[in-house]
C-alpha cells in the first residue's frame, strides 16, 4: 500500500486539514500536542473505523461531525475511503479508480482487510512503529524480547485462547460435578413420587367424606334462614314504625318551640315600635343639624388652608430677621475696613496666582530630590563593582570548571539509571521467583499422585474384571436357585410323579425329594451370600479407586500450569543470574566516579558563596550602563536656579499664611452674598402674608359657628340614639321574617295560628302510630335467638366449607409437587444425557487445548515459521545499511548474534542499526507485501549519537517505497524528502508542507 494522500475536516485539532504524500521519506515536525500523531491516528480511522477513544473525543471542540478522506494506491489501482461520524449521522463509502465499490460501515471493512489482506491488528503491529520500539528490541532480555517479538506476530493471542481455554474447562468441570451432585438426588424423588401417589389416594377419600357433611350441614342451614328471613321483616317494619314515631316527636317539639319563639317575637315588636314613635321628633332634629355641620365643615375646609399657610409664614419671616442680625455681626468682625465685593475678589485673584507659583517651585524641589537620590544610587552601585570585581572572576573560573565535570557526571547519571532499572529488574525477578516457589510447594505431592495413576488404572481393570466375574456367578447361582424352586412347585402340585424323569413316587420319595431341594437351595444361597458380600466390598473398592483417578484427573490441569511454572522458575533464575552479574559490574564502574561528585559538591558549595557577589557585579554593570550622569547632573543645575533660595519648609510656611487670608476673603464675600439673599427673601414673605390674610380671618369665624352647633346637637343624642337602636331591632325581625316593618305583628299573628292547627294534627298521627307498633306483636329477645341458631348453622357449615377447600389445596399441593418431582425426574435423566455429553467435550477441549494452543502446538509450529522469515528479511534491510558487519541471527533464546558477536558489544549506532533492521524485518515478515510503513518518534530515549546514526541509516533504506516520520526533531528535516510542519495555533492545527 502506497498512502497518497488525506483530508481531515473537524478531527481532534484539525479543523480542515489537506496533504497530499510522495514516495520516500516523508518526516512530519512539530512540537509535543501540535497534532502529529492525530493525521495518522485519522488514517488508522479511515482504513478500519476504529479507535481507543470515544466519538465525542475524537470530534473537534464546537463541531457536530468529522470527515476523513483517505486516497492510497494498491496494485496499480487507486482507491479511496471517507469515513464520517457524529450528530449528521454515518458515512462509510469507499471508490476504486473513482467509481463507486462498497458502502456502509461492514461493508467497507471487509473490502479494506480483503484489498490490503491484512487487518486492524497487523496494521498496527507492522506497518505502525509506535514510540519506544525500535531501541527496545535491543534493549529487553531475551526473554522479553521473544515475548514482544510473539506480540508483533500475533502470537500472545493463541497464549491467551490456552489461558481462557484452560478457565472455560475449570468451569466446565464445575459444571459436571455440580450435574453430578444434583443426580445424587434420583433416588429420593423416586421413592418421594411412590410416597405422594399414596398420600392423593388417601386424602381424595378424606375429601368425599367432608363434601357429604357439608350437604347435611347446608339443608339445616336453608331452613333455619326462611325463619329468619319472616322475622327480619317483622324487625324492619318495627323499626321503620319508630323510626316514623322519633320524627313525629322531633316535629311536635320544634312546633313548640317555635310557637313559645313566636309570642317573644311579637311582645318585642310591640315594645320597639313604641320607642319609634316616643323619639322620633328629637331623632329628626339631631339628623338635621348632623347635615349643616357636614356643609360647614367643608367650607372650613376650604379656608384651612390659607391659615396654615400664614401661620408657617409668620416663623419663616421670625426666623430671617434673626439671621441677618447674625450676618451683620459676622460682616463687622471680618471686614471692619468695610470694603467692597469687588476689591475683595481681586485681593482672592492675586492670592490664588501666589499659590500657583509656589505649587510650582515645589514640584522642582521634588525633582530635585530624586536626582540626589538617583546620584546617591550611581555612587554606591560604583563602590559595589569595585568591592565584588574578584569574587565575579572567582566565580567565573569555578563555573568553568564545573561545567567540565559536570559533562563528566553525564555518564555516570546514565550508570545511576541504568543501575537503578537492573536493580527494579532484580527486586521483580525474585518477587516472581518467591511466588512460583510458593504456588509449586505442593508441586512433588502432586506429580507423586499422577505417578500413580497407571497402577490405579491397572488395579481398577482387574478389579472390574473380579466384578464381571463374580457378576456371572451370581446369576449363575440365581438361575439354580430358581430352578430347584420350580422343582419344588412342580413336585407340590404332581400326582405322586417325579418332575424330572416322570417315573412313579411315593409320598415317602416326594417328601424325601422336597427336603433334598430345601436343603440345596440353602446352602446355594448360602454360597450366593457370600458372593454378593464379596461384591459389596468390591464395589466399596472400586468407589475408592475412582476417587483416586477423580482426584488425579483434576489435579492434572494443575500439574501441567505447575509444570510449566517449573520451567519459567528455571529461566527467572537464570535471568536472575544475569542481572546480578549486571548490576556488580556497574557499580564497578559507579565506584570510579564517586569522587566527582563529592568535587562537584563542594565547588557548588563554594560557587553558592560566590553566587550573591556574581549576581551583584553583574547588577551594578547593568545599572551604571544605564545610568546617564552627566545628564542626571545637568537637570541638577537647572533645577537650583528655579528654586533660587527656596526650601520645602518655607514654601509650606508661605502656603499656609496665604490659605488662611484666602479662607477668609472667601468667607467675607460668602455672607455677604447671603445677605443679599436674605433680605430680597424677607421682603417676599412679607408681601405673602398680606395677600392671605382676609382668608385666614375667616377660617377663625368659622370654626366659632361650628362650635356652637355641635353644643347644641349634644341636647338630641340620646332620642336619635334610642330611635336608631329600636329602628334596628325591628329591621333584624323585617330581614328575618321577610315581611315589612308595619305589616309585621299582624302578620306574625297569623303564622302562630298556623302553627298551633299544625301541633293538633301530630299528635292525632302519633296516637295511630302506637296503636300499629302494639299490634305488630315483635319479640326482639326471640329474633336474637334466632339470629344465634343461624350464626351457629352457618359457622358449622364455612368450617366444613374450610376443611374442603383445606383439603383441596393440600391435595392440589400433592398433584402439584408430585407433578414437579416427575418434572424434576425427567430433567435428571435429561442431566445424565448433558454429563455424558459434558465428559465428552471436556475431553476434547483438553486435547485441543494440549495439541493445538499450548506453547508446543501452534504457538511453537508459528514461531518455527516465522523466525527464520524475520532472520531473512532483517538480513535483506541489514545489508543496505552498509556497516561492516554481514549477518544478525535470532537464537533459540531470542538472543541477537551479529557475525558470531552479542549485539551489546557493538558501538550506540550499530545497535540501533540492528533494532531497526529486525524491527522492519518483523513488520515485512508479518506483512509480505510492505511498502509503507510509519515510525512515531524513532529517535525518542536514543542519545544524540545515535539520532544521528538512526538518521543516515534512513538514508540508506531502499527496500520498503514509503516511509513516514513522527517527531518534534528539526534534525529529522536533513534525510527527508518530503517535510510537513505542523503547529498548533490556539485550538487548531497548521499544516505546512515543504
Amino acid at each position: 500500500m502506497i498512502i497518497m494522500g488525506i483530508n481531515i475536516k473537524n478531527f481532534r485539532s484539525h479543523k480542515n486539514t489537506q496533504i497530499s504524500f510522495n514516495k520516500g521519506i516523508t518526516t512530519i515536525i512539530g512540537q509535543n500536542g501540535s497534532g502529529k500523531s492525530s493525521i495518522f491516528e485519522a488514517m488508522n480511522y479511515a482504513l478500519y473505523a476504529r479507535s481507543s477513544s470515544k466519538i465525542e473525543d475524537l470530534k473537534k471542540r464546537g463541531t457536530n461531525q468529522f470527515l476523513i478522506g483517505l486516497t492510497f494506491e494498491v496494485g496499480g489501482n487507486n482507491y479511496k475511503v471517507i469515513r464520517g461520524r457524529g450528530r449528521g449521522g454515518n458515512t462509510d463509502r469507499l471508490y476504486i479508480n473513482n467509481k463507486p465499490y462498497a458502502e456502509g460501515n461492514g461493508e467497507v471493512n471487509n473490502k479494506i482487510k480483503e484489498i490490503l489482506g491484512i487487518d486492524h491488528e497487523v496494521f498496527l503491529n507492522a506497518i505502525y512503529i509506535k514510540q519506544g520500539e525500535i531501541s527496545n528490541l535491543i534493549n529487553l532480555r531475551p526473554s522479553e524480547r521473544k515475548k514482544l517479538i510473539g506480540k508483533l506476530l500475533g502470537i500472545e493471542k493463541y497464549e491467551k485462547t490456552w489461558e481462557e481455554m484452560g478457565k472455560a474447562i475449570n468451569e466446565f468441570n464445575g459444571k459436571l460435578e455440580y450435574i453430578k451432585g444434583e443426580l445424587k438426588q434420583i433416588n429420593t424423588i423416586k421413592e418421594d413420587i411412590i410416597n405422594l401417589k399414596e398420600e392423593i389416594a388417601h386424602k381424595e377419600k378424606e375429601l368425599k367424606e367432608l363434601q357429604s357433611r357439608y350437604e347435611h350441614i347446608k339443608d339445616l342451614k336453608e331452613k333455619k334462614e326462611g325463619e329468619l328471613k319472616h322475622y327480619d321483616e317483622k324487625e324492619k317494619k318495627f323499626n321503620d314504625l319508630n323510626k316514623i314515631l322519633t320524627e313525629m316527636e322531633h316535629k311536635i317539639e320544634t312546633l313548640k318551640m317555635d310557637i313559645y319563639n313566636l309570642k317573644n317575637d311579637i311582645e318585642d315588636i310591640n315594645k320597639y315600635s313604641n320607642v319609634l314613635m316616643e323619639n322620633n321628633e328629637g331623632y329628626n332634629r339631631y339628623i338635621k343639624i348632623e347635615r349643616k355641620l357636614k356643609e360647614l365643615s367643608n367650607e372650613i375646609e376650604t379656608y384651612k388652608k390659607y391659615y396654615d399657610k400664614s401661620n408657617k409664614l409668620k416663623g419663616m419671616l421670625e426666623t430671617l430677621e434673626n439671621n441677618l442680625k447674625g450676618i451683620e455681626n459676622n460682616l463687622k468682625n471680618l471686614n471692619p475696613e468695610n470694603k467692597d465685593i469687588e476689591t475683595i475678589n481681586k485681593d482672592i485673584g492675586n492670592i490664588k496666582k501666589e499659590l500657583n507659583n509656589l505649587d510650582s517651585i515645589m514640584e522642582k524641589l521634588t525633582e530635585l530630590k530624586e536626582i540626589n537620590n538617583k546620584l546617591k544610587e550611581i555612587n554606591k552601585n560604583k563602590i559595589e563593582l569595585k568591592n565584588n570585581e574578584k569574587y565575579y572572576y572567582e566565580y567565573l573560573e569555578l563555573n568553568e570548571k564545573l561545567n567540565e565535570l559536570n559533562a563528566k557526571l553525564v555518564d555516570f547519571g546514565k550508570l545511576k539509571e541504568k543501575e537503578k532499572s537492573i536493580a527494579s529488574q532484580i527486586d521483580t525477578l525474585k518477587k516472581k521467583k518467591e511466588g512460583i516457589i510458593k504456588e509449586l510447594s505442593n508441586f512433588d505431592e502432586i506429580e507423586s499422585k499422577i505417578n500413580t495413576e497407571n497402577e490405579l488404572i491397572k488395579d481398577h481393570d482387574e478389579l472390574m474384571e473380579k466384578i464381571s466375574n463374580l457378576n456371572r456367578l451370581m446369576a449363575e447361582k440365581e438361575t439354580k436357585i430358581n430352578q430347584m424352586k420350580e422343582s419344588i412347585e412342580k413336585l407340590k402340585e404332581t400326582d405322586n410323579k417325579c418332575p424330572v424323569c416322570k417315573s412313579y413316587i411315593d409320598e415317602k420319595k416326594k417328601e424325601e425329594l422336597l427336603n433334598t431341594y430345601y436343603n440345596d437351595i440353602e446352602k446355594e444361597e448360602q454360597r450366593l451370600n457370600k458372593l454378593n458380600e464379596k461384591y459389596i466390598n468390591y464395589g466399596t473398592e472400586l468407589k475408592e479407586l475412582k476417587k483416586k483417578l477423580e482426584e488425579i484427573n483434576r489435579l492434572k490441569d494443575k500439574y501441567g500450569i505447575l509444570k510449566e511454572k517449573k520451567e519459567n522458575l528455571e529461566n527467572i533464575s537464570r535471568d536472575l543470574d544475569s542481572y546480578i552479574n549486571d548490576l556488580y559490574e556497574i557499580r564497578k564502574e559507579i565506584s570510579k566516579y564517586i569522587s566527582i561528585e563529592k568535587e562537584i559538591e563542594d565547588l557548588e558549595k563554594k560557587k553558592n558563596d560566590l553566587e550573591k557577589h556574581y549576581n551583584k557585579y553583574n547588577f551594578c554593570v547593568e545599572y551604571l550602563k544605564n545610568a546617564n550622569e552627566k545628564e542626571i547632573l545637568k537637570s541638577k543645575d537647572n533645577i537650583l536656579k528655579t528654586v533660587g533660595n527656596y526650601d520645602r519648609t518655607k514654601v509650606n510656611t508661605k502656603r499656609r499664611e496665604l490659605n488662611n487670608v484666602l479662607e477668609k476673603l472667601n468667607n467675607i464675600v460668602r455672607l455677604m452674598n447671603d445677605k443679599k439673599n436674605k433680605e430680597k427673601e424677607l421682603i417676599n414673605t412679607l408681601k405673602e402674608i398680606e395677600n392671605i390674610q382676609k382668608e385666614a380671618e375667616q377660617y377663625i369665624k368659622l370654626e366659632q359657628k361650628k362650635s356652637g352647633m355641635e353644643k347644641e346637637m349634644e341636647m338630641y343624642e340620646e332620642p336619635y340614639n334610642k330611635y336608631k337602636n329600636a329602628l334596628s331591632v325591628l329591621k333584624n325581625y323585617s330581614n328575618r321574617y321577610k315581611i315589612d316593618i308595619d305589616k309585621l305583628e299582624n302578620a306574625l299573628n297569623e303564622i302562630l295560628n298556623n302553627k298551633n292547627e299544625e301541633l293538633k294534627i301530630l299528635n292525632n298521627n302519633k296516637k295511630d302510630i302506637l296503636e300499629e307498633l302494639d299490634n305488630l306483636n315483635y319479640d326482639e329477645t326471640y329474633h336474637s335467638k334466632l339470629k344465634n341458631d343461624y350464626e351457629k348453622i352457618f359457622n358449622k357449615l364455612n368450617d366444613a366449607n374450610n376443611q374442603i377447600v383445606e383439603a383441596t389445596s393440600y391435595l392440589n399441593s400433592k398433584e402439584e409437587f408430585l407433578q414437579t418431582q416427575i418434572n424434576n425426574l425427567n430433567k435428571l435423566r435429561d442431566k445424565e444425557r448433558e454429563k455424558e455429553q459434558l465428559e465428552k467435550y471436556i475431553f476434547y477441549l483438553k486435547d485441543i487445548r494440549e495439541n493445538v494452543f499450548s506453547k508446543n502446538g501452534f504457538q511453537q509450529y508459528l514461531r518455527e515459521k516465522y523466525i527464520p522469515l524475520i532472520q531473512k528479511y532483517t538480513n535483506e534491510i541489514f545489508k543496505e545499511f552498509e556497516l561492516p558487519y554481514s549477518h544478525i541471527q535470532i537464537k533459540n533464546d531470542y538472543d541477537i548474534i551479529v557475525d558470531e558477536l552479542p549485539v551489546k558489544t557493538l558501538s550506540g549506532g550499530e545497535q540501533i542499526a540492528v533494532s531497526l533492521a529486525l524491527r522492519l524485518g518483523i513488520a515485512k515478515a508479518v506483512c509480505n507485501n510492505l511498502q509503507c510503513i510509519i515510525l512515531d518518534e524513532p529517535t525518542a530515549f536514543l542519545d544524540e549519537d545515535r539520532r544521528k546514526k538512526l538518521l543516515n541509516i534512513f538514508r540508506n533504506i531502499k527496500t520498503i517505497s514509503q516511509i513516514f516520520v513522527i517527531s518534534h526533531h528539526d534534525e529529522l528535516e536533513q534525510v527527508a524528502n518530503n517535510i510537513i510542519n505542523i503547529k498548533k495555533i490556539g485550538d487548531d492545527s497548521i499544516v505546512n508542507v515543504q
